[in-house]
């Protein structure tokens, strides 16, 4: 059963930068569905297994973790104090003439929007942790990353090079010339290419390494 969470997590990793860096309302709310259904069954297969869970994590991650959703929700709550809110809703309250929560986040929305996206990051970083316990499973979470990289890189070259932005992807979106594959912001294209360059370092250090100097062995 881990294999198949393996694949269906690396599916959604792998494929989540498709639909425009998944940058889009629709997108990364699929991406949080689907890693939290993900999430589930690996904690069905747990419990009707009776498998460990790998618990070899410095306390203060989850704390600092926590701590920093907590923050988000008290941006967000009407409940915090006043004193907290941001000025900008006094103003606007002075302006208009109407009565206005003093929010500390000036969109509350976006910020549980941003606690929903770090939710679902923090499930897929649960997951490969708990999957990568395994040295054969870690292989092929990389080499699943280091290949999505390489076609993402192909894909965005062959587009930069063409000098035409395809319109089954982008649908008349106005954009630079840029080298930015499937995302919609090129800084975003460059973070995902970095982290996959570092999983294909990882593999390449590993097949040239001998095996008595390999550290993970």
């Amino acid at each position: 059963m881990n294999r198949l969470v393996l694949l269906l997590l690396m599916l959604v990793v792998v494929l989540s930068p498709l639909p425009l860096g998944s940058n889009r309302e629709w997108s990364w709310t699929l991406c949080a569905l689907l890693v939290s259904l993900i999430t589930l069954l690996w904690v069905v297969t747990r419990s009707w297994r009776g498998g460990e869970v790998q618990r070899v994590m410095h306390p203060a991650i989850p704390l600092l973790f926590l701590a920093a959703c907590a923050w988000v929700v008290v941006q967000a709550a009407v409940w915090a104090p006043q004193s907290w809110g941001h000025p900008l809703w006094g103003q606007a309250a002075a302006v208009l003439g109407i009565e206005l929560p003093g929010l500390v986040s000036l969109s509350a929305e976006d910020s549980w929007t941003a606690l929903l996206r770090l939710l679902s990051y923090a499930l897929v970083f649960f997951l490969a942790f708990q999957l990568g316990r395994e040295r054969s499973r870690a292989h092929a979470m990389m080499l699943w990353l280091a290949t999505a990289g390489v076609v993402y890189a192909l894909f965005g070259l062959v587009v930069f090079w063409s000098g035409e932005s395809p319109e089954w992807l982008f649908r008349g979106e106005v954009l630079l010339p840029d080298l930015r594959s499937t995302f919609i912001n090129r800084n975003h294209f460059a973070t995902w290419q970095g982290l996959t360059l570092l999983c294909a370092i990882v593999l390449l250090y590993m097949r040239i390494a001998k095996s008595r100097t390999r550290p993970y062995a």
